[in-house]
């Protein structure tokens, strides 16, 4: 899952903040439960969805952002089954805790481990960030 740090720079107006280290932290486990119990996301059937009903707080995991020292933030959904993947990512941007989804469709006639598809990254309640595809781990222009 490399490619998600571009969601953060995709929802940044400030292009040097992601060439400076220091202005990105790691969100920690307890600033995500809390901010799950604060807020709710729309799912892509426009139904709301309370983040809360996440009841497996063991499943927030972390992993490492490319070039840097900080770690993103990644909680998955519940309701990933084999026509869409989705997850939350947090990331702290100049003391902003910035969220987006992270939504994953994979093709029907996957022959490879590395993911063919299509992505979407959509804010909490919604709003579509950005979209591409990707064939075997690589992305389409």
């Amino acid at each position: 899952m490399s490619f998600t740090l571009s969601f953060m720079h995709s929802c940044s107006t400030d292009e040097t903040v992601l060439q400076n280290d220091s202005n990105i932290k790691t969100v920690s486990r307890e600033q995500a439960i809390q901010f799950l119990q604060q807020n709710s996301l729309n799912s892509s059937s426009n139904k709301t969805f309370k983040t809360t009903t996440l009841s497996n707080y063991g499943a927030i995991s972390f992993e490492k952002i490319t070039n840097g020292d900080q770690l993103l933030t990644v909680i998955p959904l519940p309701d990933n089954d084999k026509q869409q993947n989705s997850r939350v990512l947090l990331l702290t941007v100049n003391d902003t805790l910035k969220s987006a989804v992270f939504t994953m469709y994979p093709d029907v006639d996957q022959s490879t481990k590395d993911f063919s598809g299509r992505v979407i990254i959509t804010s909490m309640n919604g709003v579509f960030f950005k979209g591409f595809r990707m064939k075997n781990g690589y992305l389409i222009f």
